[in-house]
């Protein structure tokens, strides 16, 4: 997994230490909980969601067992409680609750190995496993001689809980090795999700077999789109050409050109295949890692049990195990993830082939594996999660910000096709009557030309809006009746244009330009003077 870095943490971030012995940490691994005791409630108010607590683990444990001691992770608050059950090691053997006061951590990221650490209730185990476990959580911890190596001072291990001067020095130390992140949520809600989910048991798995024979229904592939004849041929063959060749498809263009109901649509366009059993949507975000794509451990309840393998957005559309699903995945606006982040393994598994994952399931090693690796005489085993041939992934991707696309590497991009939206061209009072139809807006004439204006003077400059902006506009204005068509361009314009234009160098001559157009120029001028901070003379 990629742990948070000191970058996605708010400067004023609050950064704690919390110290115990080691068994205690594997309860706070499996449950997602720190504890404080009643005479440390004053400490336990400090806490915040959204402060980091580094975890520090003592030279022995409750029982004397003697180890170096550490930091050996750290963990995200969320929120506060008061429990009234024992849950560590020391209060279930005593049958107290001596730690009332409680922390539910959101994470936790830890630098040993979690999948060597049993995920059954302290009090099942044995000593001996017990031991086990507490080696796989303390290896590459963070040793205290290496703190005060790097830092010149020494970490203050005095205390169960307090607030250490050097704490973001500690925290990047920390991070300067691999961690693996664990989620957490409660058993009622994963019981009510997986109540939901559709029996999949004895299912054929004949289906995946299959490549060949993909079509693509061109009536779905433009449902509630319009476009002019010759771009929807172009865009028709270039999405049946990447589907039927094994490419995955990536959908770029300015805002508001339909990339996204073209995803949607390409994915309905395909369903009447029997390859495919569904298709799912997510937008992509900056703190998308790989747990969300590919996937972690998580705790199957907040009081102890199981630590599970839980599988992200792509291996969640993926058969494995009793599960014969192959559902399209739509990944809208890819470009607002970190590539390298948020998709790790998944660049080697876009380029066919086989990825072993840090994470065990069923007691096996979790593998992602090609179509022709895995024998469909039988099943693929629970741990097995596999690419057929004919899976697709599709993504949205803004063209004004190209950033993310120059950090794929060429294996990543060499498996999709990228297939450019654009805003249409020509008679844009045609086009806008056509769309106009299509959405059922009751419009009139002038407000069409005025916003036809519009969009012209900004598809002549390299910060074109698409129709969902028209649209916009045009709904506005609709619904300011009986103002002025000056009044109506003019609102629709600042609300909805002006946005578009900010932080682009030519943002000046652009809304110079408007100006022209049927708008009120004092007050769009002082609207875009507020909005895009350029003096307009």
């Amino acid at each position: 997994m990629t742990e948070p870095t000191l970058s996605d943490f708010e400067d004023d971030t609050a950064i704690f230490k919390a110290t115990g012995p080691p068994d205690h940490w594997l309860t706070t691994l499996n449950t997602g909980i720190w504890g404080f005791a009643s005479d440390n409630e004053s400490s336990w108010e400090r806490v915040s969601a959204g402060d980091l607590i580094l975890f520090h683990s003592t030279g022995s444990d409750t029982h004397d067992g003697n180890w170096d001691s550490g930091i050996i992770g750290y963990g995200i608050a969320g929120t506060k409680r008061t429990k009234e059950y024992p849950l560590w090691r020391s209060e279930v053997e005593a049958g107290e609750n001596a730690f009332p006061y409680i922390v539910e951590l959101t994470a936790t990221h830890w630098r040993g190995n979690i999948g060597g650490v049993s995920g059954a209730e302290i009090g099942e185990k044995s000593h001996e496993q017990i031991h086990n476990d507490i080696e796989s959580l303390l290896q590459n911890r963070l040793t205290l001689g290496e703190i005060e190596e790097e830092t010149g001072s020494r970490f203050p291990v005095m205390g169960s809980f307090s607030s250490p001067s050097d704490g973001q020095q500690h925290l990047r130390l920390l991070q300067s090795e691999p961690l693996t992140t664990v989620r957490y949520r409660n058993r009622d809600v994963e019981q009510a999700e997986s109540a939901d989910e559709p029996e999949t048991a004895s299912q054929s798995f004949d289906h995946l077999r299959k490549r060949e024979g993909i079509t693509l229904d061109g009536d779905a592939l433009f449902d509630d789109l319009y476009f002019d004849p010759d771009e929807r041929r172009r865009i028709q063959s270039a999405v049946e050409s990447a589907v039927q060749s094994g490419k995955h498809v990536i959908f770029t263009g300015p805002p508001g050109t339909g990339k996204t109901e073209l995803a949607e649509n390409t994915c309905k366009a395909l369903l009447h295949n029997d390859q495919y059993t569904d298709y799912q949507i997510s937008t992509a975000t900056a703190d998308w890692s790989t747990f969300d794509t590919v996937g972690g451990y998580m705790p199957r309840d907040e009081a102890g049990g199981s630590l599970d393998f839980v599988p992200g957005q792509v291996l969640e559309r993926l058969p494995n195990g009793d599960h014969a699903r192959n559902e399209l995945l739509v990944i809208d606006e890819i470009n607002r993830a970190d590539i390298d982040k948020a998709f790790g393994q998944l660049f080697t598994v876009l380029s066919g082939q086989p990825v072993q994952l840090p994470f065990q399931q069923a007691g096996s090693e979790v593998e992602i594996l090609p179509a022709d690796r895995v024998d469909w005489s039988s099943q693929p085993a629970s741990h097995e999660y596999v690419v057929p041939e004919s899976w697709r992934l599709l993504a949205t991707m803004n063209s004004y910000d190209k950033t993310s696309l120059y950090e794929m590497s060429y294996a990543f991009m060499r498996r999709f096709t990228f297939i450019r939206v654009g805003p249409p061209s020509g008679d844009l009072e045609q086009a806008i009557s056509k769309y106009v139809e299509l959405w059922g807006i009751e419009t009139t004439e002038p407000d069409e030309a005025a916003v036809a204006t519009v969009w012209r003077t900004m598809n002549s400059h390299d910060r074109a809006i698409g129709p969902a902006v028209v649209k916009d506009m045009l709904e506005m204005m609709s619904a300011m009746e009986p103002a002025t068509i000056e009044e109506k361009t003019t609102q629709a314009v600042a609300s909805y244009v002006l946005p578009q234009l900010e932080g682009i160098p030519q943002r000046k001559e652009i809304v110079q330009q408007l100006f022209e157009t049927r708008v009120d120029e004092s007050v769009l001028r002082q609207v875009a003077s507020e909005v895009l901070q350029v003096p307009l003379e």
